[in-house]
């Protein structure tokens, strides 16, 4: 059990936010708690929550809906979070890690009992625990440890009116993914391109996609050691990072994308901003070779795509 009390108490006149949150959740006022702590100083909401007994903390994030408390529990520090997640029953847990996006599910889940995190994906839905399973299975300190699987990929057979009018369709959903680029696939799912929301703007709603992508994107495989990431992303100019997939991207056939707070916290802090990669999924020994030697499966249509990363 997590034990309360981690942070330092209030002395004198300051205000006690725990007091009014634990008045909020004794009087079922879910309506208000999210703007109280949106109302407090950075660091406060943990604080305070911090501060509650287990009963209230539980109270607390079966009070809010699962959306709201996915947005509450993303926003605390990740030992704080992984505490009260495993306090929950599974059944409320599992709803509010649904909420989450994916780098986050298998961030919290990676911290805490396998026991308990098994009890959650298996009252999440299949899909979403899919994703979910696939992510905890890579080594932490590799490209698809460092990576999400939340982004937008478009055929190079569509027009610039068909992304415009898809980014419109879907907009609050993809609010969440932190859209500014989205990739083009060949018609076997291969990534041949990332787009720029401005190239999208500016451009005629009849123009193929394939002339304004920008084509033969940086990519890592999967299942690349970190080391190999920050030699690769510290030997790519800035510029040229950022003139052919500045967000970075992860590429297979798709396997997803950056995660920009998994790389946070283990690359320096000018390679997570700046660097551009992407992932694919890794066919073995010839994952650096920029010419896949003959009878890599890479080379044809099965496991991976033939391209290598280029500096």
């Amino acid at each position: 059990m997590r034990e309360t009390g981690s942070f330092p108490t209030l002395t004198g006149s300051e205000p006690e936010p725990w007091d009014r949150l634990r008045e909020l959740i004794a009087e079922r006022r879910a309506e208000e708690i999210l703007p109280f702590l949106a109302s407090l100083a950075p660091g406060e909401p943990a604080r305070a929550i911090d501060r509650l007994g287990e009963d209230d903390r539980n109270a607390l994030f079966t009070l809010l809906p699962p959306d709201e408390a996915a947005g509450v529990l993303d926003s605390l520090p990740d030992a704080e979070a992984a505490g009260l997640i495993e306090d929950l029953p599974a059944a409320d847990a599992a709803a509010i890690v649904s909420e989450l996006p994916s780098d986050g599910q298998a961030d919290l889940l990676g911290r805490i009992e396998e026991g308990d995190a098994e009890a959650i994906l298996e009252r999440m839905g299949t899909a979403r625990a899919t994703v979910a399973r696939r992510l905890l299975s890579y080594e932490p300190h590799t490209a698809g440890g460092l990576m999400m699987e939340e982004y937008l990929a478009y055929p190079e057979a569509g027009s610039v009116g068909d992304v415009v009018a898809d980014l419109r369709a879907h907009g609050e959903r993809y609010a969440d993914y932190n859209v500014q680029y989205a990739y083009v696939t060949t018609v076997d799912g291969r990534l041949a391109g990332v787009l720029r929301v401005r190239d999208l703007l500016l451009s005629p709603e009849t123009r193929p996609l394939r002339e304004i992508m920008l084509g033969d994107p940086l990519r890592v495989f999967d299942t690349t050691a970190l080391e190999d990431l920050k030699r690769f992303s510290t030997s790519t100019p800035c510029s040229a990072s950022r003139s052919r997939m500045p967000t970075g991207a992860w590429s297979g056939w798709c396997a997803g994308r950056r995660s920009r707070r998994r790389c946070a916290r283990v690359l320096p802090a000018s390679t997570s901003r700046s660097a551009a990669w992407s992932a694919r999924r890794s066919c073995g020994p010839c994952r650096w070779a920029r010419d896949p030697p003959d009878g890599c499966p890479g080379s044809r249509s099965t496991s991976c795509s033939t391209s290598s990363p280029r500096a």
